[in-house]
């Protein structure tokens, strides 16, 4: 039996909100600070929003990878269903994203999940997600998808 393939990602690949519906993909956000208000990308704060608070920011913000509980939550309901989870973040160099996730992933003990580390960002980030629906669709396999 073939498990269907889901896709995980985080808010820095910058999917169009549709797109995510469409395909199915839980996009975990990262947290952006503007002094002492938090807010999830995506969630709480629109790109339009975040770009208009940033033209009158005194300061830069700040961002904040997901912990580890947010992954739990967004790995438990593709577990209950039995998926195959390719969960693929925003470099390593550049956040703790995918340690958050190997943590989440090591707390489940479920072995069909697959965490990468895209080495990357936004567009280049958002491409890979892409493609790996792509692939998804024309149905190859997680081996075929992590290649």
């Amino acid at each position: 039996m073939s498990r269907k393939i889901r896709l995980v990602t985080d808010s820095t690949a910058d999917l169009p909100p549709e797109f995510v519906e469409k395909y199915n993909i839980s996009v975990v956000p990262l947290k952006i600070s503007f002094g002492e208000e938090t807010y999830r990308d995506y969630v709480d704060i629109s790109p339009d929003e975040y770009y208009r608070r940033l033209r009158r920011a005194k300061k830069l913000p700040r961002t904040s990878q997901p912990s580890p509980a947010d992954f739990l939550d967004a790995y438990r309901p593709l577990v209950e269903e039995g998926a195959e989870i390719i969960s693929i973040h925003i470099a390593s160099a550049l956040s703790g994203t995918v340690q958050a996730a190997r943590l989440a992933k090591s707390m489940l003990n479920y072995p069909h999940i697959e965490v990468v580390d895209s080495q990357s960002a936004s567009i280049f980030l958002h491409a890979m997600i892409l493609e790996g629906v792509r692939l998804a669709e024309k149905g190859g396999s997680t081996q075929d998808i992590l290649e």
